[in-house]
């Protein structure tokens, strides 16, 4: 009698003259996991290894239907599906691939025999390649390390296997053999006399995925044979090491003959932080050093980092608030907005031609900038609003840009005086000005960005302004777009005297109808007990991508130009949160308290990014602290014996989204490929991530895993390996296409794959 498994398109062979009946079994969820690059398998047909002791199945065919020549329907139960072995581990050394296999076993009638999957998926397209066949073939190609799952159908029962990938890389470059093994035996634990701390990254910081590399620093001993001392970096997380080894690593210009930095390669640190699990697998960081002077090599530093599992795509816009001897409304002004994009090869580019603009802000939803133009030169002649600031050749009018596209388009520009900026989350309209007399804009004003059509009945001229002593300023809206935060003080504008006692209030919005609540709610004094003595000037308040919270600085002066908007001094201020309904202030201290104490009292202005990011709020703010031991040039009348480390720059943070009484903020990171200037005020406008394109449809572009929505970049297109080719029995469906053997006794009934009814 022969017998053929019905539907091979190879005609393969097989022992038995029965009919397999499936039986049903639910289809495990299958977790997405971030990743970069690979290939999911595809079924190419059965391979090589399959013979009379092997049933071969394809897609919605084979492998669940034995029917032999003579017409015997005997039915056999298909009991288990299982592959040997069900976990297995590699570790591979970053650089050549390695192969392992997985036999898939159906048990039919009691008798197990091999078989190849009709349908195969492995989650983690980025750290191996699947190949189908009997058995199942997976690459780890060495790129990336972590944990993934192979899924494989046959005969409408599924079943899984587990490959852990460890990655251990290694680059000794030139290093003796014997130097190395010393510092692979200097251990964790801190024992270098000479060398004690890293500079930058900060301990505890908190990355997100797609940075720049950052460059680690510490002070290196000098003189005698120190120049030949040599160091190893460690790196360690669950599924990744990384150890390098070099000689005294020092800067092409070095600030210092004891300066030593290290630039992590870019493609290490891509790797490293893809195979990161996140928040429960920290990054554990070693600097040990071999001294060539006793040869002994010793642990020197060691901290821990984290890796969120997220990235910030999209761009961050601040002034570069640098200006000429002139003055404000010089006509030599030449500070501007600038955009750039966290992440590699990130360059600043200047918005409306590099003209002078200050004051600004951009909508959550990262569509619109509304900005004041410094520039006297592109100023209406007609001079705007004003109480106090008339001058004929500085009007500052304000105006909206459209920057949702890649090339930022000019819109509406007003004759109104551009201070105190705000913007709906839509960008449909600003809260701008200074306090007039007018009707509309006693307090402040809200226009329209693409006419510039004031709203009068708004309801702000019912609240508190400049006629009663009493003023709100630097505005900012909420997220969702039903707060609007600002600083209520005794004065007429930002600029205030130190001492003079501050309030970060909020009123109700409603967008449906462009109108403000009439009551000033509380949500912070100046006198609070958490805040500094002597920094009662607040300032600068922005609301948490929950709008719970409430971030602001606190500083003897309320703005970071009152002091010059330069690197020629020194601002004072600190970071605080506190909840919208009331409570209390809580002092952002990790924020605020770098290790070195000249560095710390630096930090103003910040903004939270409106979307939250793996697992955290981010914030961004400007800084005159120390970016390690990294000099920057000093420009042209400064100070030169004013050390140079301070200058206004932005730096990124993390927070936790719940806020307590204990500090929810992490150690920040120098945001790299900012302008080489005095920097202030960023705010966020953040990227959609990228979908993965429908079969036969064009789009889904994509360099890296992080820009993909499904976590996963696969020969440069967006991909999800998270979906079965097709459904087991038991799991849903729309059709009879959409099950596993559809087109041999499984259908679609009512919504679920199940077996048909066979006579025999």
């Amino acid at each position: 009698m022969r017998i053929s498994v019905s539907g091979s398109r190879l005609g393969g062979r097989a022992r038995f003259g029965w009919q397999i009946v499936i039986g049903p079994v639910a289809v495990a969820a299958v977790a997405a996991a971030c990743g970069s690059a690979g290939t999911p398998a595809q079924h190419d047909g059965p391979g090589a290894g399959s013979d009379a002791g092997s049933l071969a199945g394809e897609a919605g065919a084979p492998g669940s239907f034995i029917t032999g020549d003579d017409g015997s329907s005997a039915s056999v139960l298909a009991t288990q599906l299982q592959f040997v072995p069900v976990s297995t581990a590699l570790t591979v050394d970053g650089v050549t691939p390695q192969t392992t296999a997985f036999q898939l076993q159906a048990t039919v009638n009691g008798q197990v025999m091999n078989v190849e999957p009709s349908s195969l998926q492995f989650d983690r397209p980025d750290i191996a390649r699947a190949t189908i066949g009997s058995p199942v073939s997976v690459t780890a190609t060495g790129t990336y390390g972590g944990t993934a799952t192979l899924h494989a159908i046959f005969g409408g029962l599924e079943a899984k296997a587990t490959l852990a990938i460890t990655v251990a890389q290694r680059d000794v470059g030139g290093v003796p053999a014997a130097i190395v093994t010393a510092l692979d035996g200097a251990g964790t634990t801190r024992s270098d006399a000479a060398v004690s701390t890293i500079a930058y990254p900060y301990d505890k910081t908190v990355f997100p995925l797609g940075l720049t590399a950052p460059i680690v620093m510490w002070t290196a001993p000098t003189g005698g044979m120190h120049a030949n001392d040599v160091y190893r970096l460690h790196f360690a997380e669950g599924s990744y090491t990384y150890d390098a080894y070099a000689t005294t690593p020092l800067p092409a210009t070095s600030p210092g003959p004891s300066a030593a930095q290290w630039a992590i390669p870019q493609g290490v640190w891509e790797r490293v932080t893809a195979s990161n699990a996140g928040t429960s697998d920290p990054l554990e960081v070693v600097l040990s050093r071999y001294d060539a002077a006793t040869m002994t090599a010793a642990a020197s530093a060691s901290m821990t980092w984290t890796i969120a599992p997220a990235s910030l795509r999209g761009a961050i816009y601040y002034w570069t608030a640098s200006r000429s001897a002139l003055g404000d409304g010089g006509v030599a002004s030449v500070g501007h907005i600038t955009r750039m994009a966290p992440g590699t090869g990130a360059l600043p580019v200047q918005l409306n031609s590099g003209r002078c603009m200050g004051c600004h802000a951009v909508s959550a939803d990262g569509t619109t900038l509304v900005a004041a133009i410094d520039d006297p030169a592109s100023a209406p002649a007609t001079p705007p609003y004003v109480l106090g600031w008339q001058n004929p050749n500085y009007t500052r009018p304000w105006a909206a840009f459209d920057v949702s596209q890649t090339t930022p388009q000019a819109g509406y520009q007003s004759t109104q005086y551009g201070a105190n900026i705000a913007l709906t989350p839509d960008g449909a309209y600003a809260v701008w000005g200074a306090p007039t007399n007018v009707a509309g804009s006693k307090v402040l004003s809200l226009s329209n960005t693409k006419s510039g059509a004031l709203v009068a009945n708004s309801g702000l001229d019912a609240l508190l302004g400049p006629l009663a002593n009493d003023v709100l300023s630097m505005p900012a809206f909420s997220p969702d777009g039903t707060m609007l935060a600002a600083v209520r003080s005794p004065t007429s504008g930002d600029n205030v005297l130190p001492n003079s006692p501050k309030a970060i209030v909020y009123v109700d919005y409603a967008a449906s109808s462009q109108t403000f609540g009439a009551t000033l709610n509380t949500v912070v004094l100046s006198t609070d007990p958490a805040i500094a003595a002597g920094e009662t000037a607040l300032a600068y308040p922005s609301f948490s991508p929950d709008h719970k919270y409430v971030a602001f600085h606190a500083g003897t002066l309320a703005t970071g130009c009152q002091n010059g908007c330069d690197d020629t001094a020194k601002d004072d201020g600190q970071l605080y949160i506190a909840p919208v309904t009331g409570g209390g202030a809580v002092r952002l201290a990790a924020i605020n308290d770098p290790p070195n104490i000249v560095d710390r009292n630096a930090s103003v202005e910040p903004t939270f990014d409106p979307t939250p990011a793996g697992g955290y709020s981010w914030v961004v703010f400007t800084s005159m602290r120390a970016y390690g031991n990294m000099g920057f040039p000093v420009a042209a009348g400064e100070d030169v014996t004013k050390t140079e480390n301070f200058k206004r720059r932005l730096w990124v943070a993390a927070i936790d989204p719940a806020v307590g009484t204990i500090d929810p903020s992490h150690p920040p990171f120098f945001l790299v490929g900012q302008d080489d200037t005095p920097n202030m005020r960023g705010f966020w406008a953040n990227a959609q991530c990228v979908a993965t394109p429908l079969p036969d449809h064009g789009g889904g572009a994509c360099t890296q895993g992080f820009e993909c929505c499904s976590g996963f970049c696969t020969n440069g297109t967006c991909s999800n390996p998270t979906t079965l080719a097709c459904q087991a029995v038991g799991a849903g469906c729309s059709a009879s296409a959409d099950c596993c053997n559809g087109a041999s006794g499984v259908s679609c009934i009512n919504g679920t794959c199940g077996v048909d009814t066979i006579a025999k």
